[in-house]
């Protein structure tokens, strides 16, 4: 958790059947995070753990949970986070790098207020 906020997985779809929506998100649960069993379509999880800054890869098995959005407004960006049930296939795992305040180009119109960005080297 960096400054109050958490960070979300990095879910990768290498397939192109990855998918969207409030069908998906079980309803209207309000504020917080819901575990559903469903990996929206996507094959992999790069899950982000910024307390010892590492990652660890997943490749996913379609009976995983994942942890929904955390605001019901968002609920058409599933998934939010890997639950990590035990049912995925361990792929890798490495360092990170944080950054905050990195010295970001002007020109995307990145201006004001804290940055952060992460490095991650994966392996091909």
């Amino acid at each position: 958790m960096v400054g109050g906020y958490s960070s979300g997985d990095i879910f990768i779809d290498v397939n192109n059947i990855a998918h969207y929506g409030t069908l998906n998100y079980g309803g209207s649960q309000g504020n917080g995070p819901a575990t559903v069993q469903d990996t929206f379509g996507y094959e992999y999880a790069l899950e982000l753990d910024f307390s010892n800054n590492s990652y660890t890869l997943w490749k996913l098995d379609p009976a995983d949970t994942t942890l929904t959005v955390f605001h019901n407004q968002n609920d058409e960006s599933n998934p939010w986070a890997y639950a990590n049930d035990g049912t995925g296939e361990y792929v890798d795992t490495g360092s990170l790098v944080f950054y905050e305040d990195p010295e970001f180009d002007e020109s995307p119109g990145l201006f004001g207020g804290t940055h952060y960005a992460v490095s991650i080297e994966l392996l091909p």
